[in-house]
């Protein structure tokens, strides 16, 4: 039997475990009638009773298998077997409280886990985990601080300040950084589906500026610029720009380079008739590889005409093929061209 006590090298342990058959085992392992699992280190250091009667060790059962008693007859519905293990605890196998240490295998813990009071907080009961604080939101990872970024880092990077991160700010915005540190200069955010491959990416940004769709990566073709908006059209003849109407309407929306308007003018007259007639305020100048395209149509007052407006700029109405030089008091458009 294993001496229990003191010894040269650490303090005698023995733990003891109880296995109740159901019938027909010839091993045990695993847990016992406690839940305890069954460990031990050296068979020699093993104890095996069967109904409070000693089993010789080799004859009766073998302890070849790790963590467990084999070899054993098949037992009968009941029989209680009882298992002694000693091993010894000794101080070098421990991690120093005062000055730290290392755990050269796995650990657990049952209860909260802190760190430095904010550096590190696991909630064991909610399964939740926060960083930068103690106090962890209704979500399993919390990351808290003035500025509280997730640095993403890959670690074959070719320059040690290459990373991106992601972070929200005190007012509940999502900020999501390619390239945090400005360094690389080629950066952009990717947005795959159904695998890493670049064939499976659906969305990039570019860093120059615009998005692209399903793999292209050209700028040429990125979409980089939306918006919406009203602007003050007028309508006058080129020579004397004495235009007086006193309700005037513009609307357009810009997706990329192309324009699109609509526009409403009224109250009053395009002024001396006499010279071609042309739009202004424009929200944006026309594109001058159009001056000879027409880019969208008109209608006006007097005798309800109507014709095309030619893309020159500032743009041109037509009837006919012919430049419009009659005065108008009400005239309403719609365009569409392209803008540099």
């Amino acid at each position: 039997m294993a001496y229990i006590g003191k010894s040269p090298t650490g303090t005698g342990v023995r733990s003891r475990y109880y296995y109740t058959a159901t019938g027909g085992e010839t091993s045990l392992s695993g847990a016992d009638d406690n839940s305890n699992t069954l460990v031990f280190s050296d068979g020699n250091y093993v104890d095996v009773s069967l109904n409070g009667v000693s089993l010789v060790a080799g004859t009766d059962y073998n302890t070849s298998t790790a963590n467990t008693i084999g070899g054993l007859a098949a037992l009968s519905a009941s029989d209680i077997v009882e298992i002694v293990v000693y091993d010894i605890f000794t101080v070098a196998d421990t991690v120093s409280a005062k000055n730290g240490g290392t755990f050269s295998g796995n650990v657990a813990m049952n209860g909260d886990l802190t760190v430095d009071t904010n550096t590190l907080y696991v909630d064991s009961t909610n399964g939740r985990v926060s960083i930068g604080t103690s106090s962890a939101e209704s979500l399993p990872l919390t990351v808290a601080g003035s500025q509280s970024a997730i640095a993403l880092v890959d670690t074959d990077r070719v320059d040690n300040t290459y990373y991106s991160a992601v972070w929200g700010d005190q007012v509940a915005n999502l900020h999501l950084v390619a390239d945090y540190q400005g360094t690389s200069g080629s950066s952009f955010i990717s947005m795959r589906v159904g695998g890493t491959a670049s064939a499976n990416e659906k969305l990039r940004i570019l860093s120059s500026g615009g998005i692209t769709f399903n793999g292209d990566t050209a700028a040429a073709n990125a979409l980089d610029d939306y918006e919406e908006g009203t602007f003050t059209p007028t309508l006058y003849h080129s020579s004397t720009n004495d235009s007086t109407f006193s309700a005037v309407n513009g609307e357009y929306t810009k997706i990329g380079n192309t324009v699109t308007c609509q526009i409403r003018i009224d109250g009053g007259t395009s002024g001396t008739a006499g010279s071609f007639l042309v739009i202004g305020g424009l929200p944006f100048a026309v594109s001058q590889a159009q001056g000879n395209m027409s880019i969208g149509i008109w209608g006006s007052n007097p005798s309800q005409q109507v014709g095309n407006i030619q893309g020159f700029n500032p743009p041109r109405l037509f009837k006919g093929g012919t430049d419009v030089t009659t005065q108008m008091t009400f005239f309403t458009a719609m365009l569409v061209y392209k803008t540099s």
